[in-house]
């Protein structure tokens, strides 16, 4: 799904949702006032069936929203992603009241289409992400940080440092849990090698490696290879290569070399060696 696809898709997915919405209040305020007997008792009675005939309609349709969701995990488990992406899209577009389950749809494409390095997709469905959260009171938690977490690796993975640096902001002062802070660590890295600020990253590689120990093993790579930089660039010979060495153990040094060569501008290349590397040969 390239970038105009993708904007297409949320333009679509947010009058859906509008819709959705009013169909959910309009139903929600004809059965109270069926309950009241606003319309007599005989009339009440068949209002109040109907809505409820309308009602679980609609939430069969959720019903089949989550077993797409569902078959997209089995497909992603496969490694099957063209296949992960259609039921995501047919889940986000199963119209229905509950809009949790198509919120999750639209976030799980956002992330496969991240992790696929169509950056500008997923930002176009993160935003979308973000703007119901923001709307829906019930989906904020769930869904607005990690919107917002994604958007601004987005933003970064483009060159876009404004637009990454106003969604740290607004995580920063939400406040957030531990596990919160933990998801925020390595976006603040590739933040800091982004503008260059090797002294901080230097001063906070002790605690930062510290707790990227706690990560899935791609984000501590990459907040690990983001520290070594920042030693790097600082003269801190030592910790920079204990940092790298580690890092490596993690993750293919091609993986971390193309993510840092985005953020840093550096010669994207495959087989850069970074000045700190050993070559094949043994040399340095």
């Amino acid at each position: 799904m390239n970038g105009p696809q993708a904007q297409a898709l949320a333009q679509l997915l947010t009058r859906q949702f509008a819709l959705a919405r009013l169909v959910r209040g309009g139903l929600i305020a004809l059965a109270a006032a069926a309950v009241l007997t606003a319309f007599g008792p005989d009339a009440s009675m068949v209002v109040l069936l109907a809505t409820g005939g309308v009602w679980v309609a609609l939430s069969g349709s959720g019903a089949v929203t989550v077993r797409l969701l569902q078959a997209a995990s089995a497909h992603i488990s496969a490694e099957r992603y063209d296949l992960a992406q259609r039921a995501l899209v047919a889940a986000a577009l199963r119209f229905n009241v509950q809009l949790a389950p198509r919120l999750t749809a639209v976030q799980h494409l956002a992330t496969l289409l991240h992790e696929a390095r169509h950056y500008a997709s997923a930002a176009h469905l993160s935003r979308f992400v973000i703007a119901q959260a923001v709307r829906v009171r019930t989906l904020r938690r769930p869904f607005d940080r990690t919107g917002r977490l994604l958007l601004a690796d987005c933003e970064l993975m483009q060159g876009r440092l404004r637009e990454a640096y106003e969604q740290l902001s607004i995580l920063y002062r939400s406040g957030s849990t531990l596990g919160e802070q933990l998801a925020l660590l390595p976006v603040e890295c590739y933040y800091e090698v982004s503008i260059g600020h090797w002294e901080g990253l230097a001063g906070e590689a002790p605690r930062r490696a510290r707790l990227a120990g706690l990560l899935p093993p791609m984000q501590a790579a990459s907040t690990l290879a983001c520290l070594a930089m920042g030693c790097d660039r600082t003269g801190r010979t030592e910790q920079r290569d204990w940092l790298w060495q580690q890092a490596t153990l993690l993750v293919d040094r091609h993986v971390l070399v193309e993510r840092l060569s985005l953020l840093a501008a550096l010669p994207a290349s495959a087989a850069m060696v970074f000045p700190w590397e050993k070559t094949p040969g043994g040399e340095t």
